[in-house]
């Protein structure tokens, strides 16, 4: 007999719960961020002309941690089934950090490739898509009501599991 909770799941479905994870594990979590990751993932940051890429566990975790984000709002989230059962994902959105005033609007690209239980991140491209600050705060504007806490769009309580060196989702 089959199994009755076995159901097929699409690329849309797998890219929001993936993102909702992983967004919420990184602004509660960063410690564990890198588990969403394989010895066979890489990364790369792009920050103008500046690029930092990482190939290994140990790199991907440092350059995880070494990302001084306060907040992320996420814009858009799409998803596309990919090669060999994988997942495409592009997300938009804006990014406050410690390192500028006011947020940065970015996209990432995710492949997410399947494994036994589940998807890990087999590549990750962050890209901030300009240079200028979004919600820039200046003397006019801050006579304006806007919210000094930063949130996260994607805020949902999904329980988090730690199973070896991936999440399952």
């Amino acid at each position: 007999m089959a199994n009755q909770y076995a159901a097929q799941v699409t690329a849309t479905q797998v890219g929001s719960y993936f993102v909702q994870q992983y967004y919420q594990v990184f602004q509660q979590q960063r410690d564990y961020v890198h588990h969403f990751y394989n010895e066979s993932s890489s990364m790369v940051r792009v920050d103008r002309e500046i690029s930092e890429s990482a190939s290994d566990m140990v790199k991907i975790h440092q350059l995880l941690m070494s990302l001084n984000f306060t907040g992320i709002e996420i814009k858009t989230i799409n998803s596309l089934e990919s090669w060999n059962g994988g997942v495409l994902v592009v997300v938009t959105g804006s990014v406050k950090s410690r390192d500028y005033n006011g947020w940065r609007k970015f996209v990432q690209t995710f492949f997410l490739a399947p494994q036994e239980k589940g998807y890990f991140v087999l590549n990750d491209m962050f890209h901030f898509v300009d240079e200028e600050l979004v919600h820039q705060t200046s003397a006019q504007s801050r006579d304006q009501t806007i919210p000094t806490e930063p949130t996260l769009s994607v805020s949902v309580a999904l329980p988090v599991r730690v199973k070896s060196n991936d999440f399952q989702f």
